[in-house]
């Protein structure tokens, strides 16, 4: 029964009835979280102090340089800033009760500047959660420089995440992999992308995407964009390209918006 009921929640994350079912169910154990979530009926100023005091008892410790926010007894939304030294405290987060169904995942990922990423992605990638709508992922350096650094490998993530919306990746280098998606509607790539890589997308392998944002690509992406593809894009934004090619990007996309040319190499800030 517990399963069908957080099986509603993950496929509408954003109803709060399906919450207060489950908080139901639950009160009738004896478990605190229905409490927890049966009190949210009500907000009086007794009840809030009782949820936060609840949230305390039952979440994980709060982050350190972060923040989340509760809804309906879990935690919806978790921001936080991590280094591969949090590796074991950010795999407990993840596998606390509280985040069961996390919606939206932000984290900016420190370290030094040739420091290994891909550790983040293998993480999140074991703990899949179906209630996952949006993850954002900021690679940079310590120096706090623009643009970040590192690399990082995406296609193990598109499993993990069935009903993921919104992907936001940047880093140094970026390898979309296979993008097999019918949910994703928004992709945004900050980092050198082989237009190759991209050619899965564009094909169709994530149909419904109405959002691209692509901030490092070569020229060669200019053509494909040119010649058509098949994303119902509604925004369209592109490192700067020749004047001809934006002009038949914007005949085939009026959404397309173009980044202004840049001078030097981006990356000569991290010595890279």
């Amino acid at each position: 029964m517990r399963d069908q009921l957080e099986a509603a929640i993950d496929a509408n994350p954003d109803l709060a009835d399906n919450y207060l079912v489950l908080g139901d169910w639950l009160q009738e154990r004896q478990d605190p979280r229905g409490e927890l979530i049966g009190l949210h009926r009500d907000l009086t100023d007794d009840a809030k102090a009782r949820i936060a005091a609840l949230q305390r008892e039952l979440g994980p410790p709060a982050p350190s340089y972060g923040s989340w926010a509760w809804f309906y007894g879990f935690v919806r939304r978790y921001q936080d800033l991590v280094s591969e030294d949090d590796r074991g405290r950010l795999a407990a987060v993840l596998d606390d009760p509280s985040l069961r169904h996390l919606h939206t995942l932000e984290l900016g990922l420190g370290g030094r500047a040739y420091d290994e990423r891909q550790w983040l992605i293998e993480l999140i990638a074991s703990r899949p959660r179906p209630a996952w709508r949006s993850v954002r992922i900021n690679s940079y350096w310590t120096g706090g420089n623009d643009p970040p650094a590192g690399a990082l490998e995406l296609t193990k993530l598109w499993t993990a995440l069935p009903r993921v919306t919104r992907v936001v990746v940047a880093a140094r280098t970026i390898v979309p992999g296979e993008i097999r998606s019918e949910t994703l509607t928004e992709l945004e790539l900050d980092g050198s992308v082989l237009p190759a890589d991209l050619a899965p997308l564009f094909a169709g392998s994530a149909p419904n995407v109405q959002t691209l944002v692509l901030h490092d690509c070569g020229a060669s992406i200019g053509a494909t964009l040119a010649n058509g593809i098949t994303l119902p894009l509604t925004k369209l934004a592109l490192p700067h390209l020749d004047a001809r090619t934006q002009e038949r990007i914007v005949a085939k996309y009026p959404c397309a918006t173009f980044a202004k040319k840049r001078r030097g190499d981006r990356y000569a800030q991290i010595g890279e």
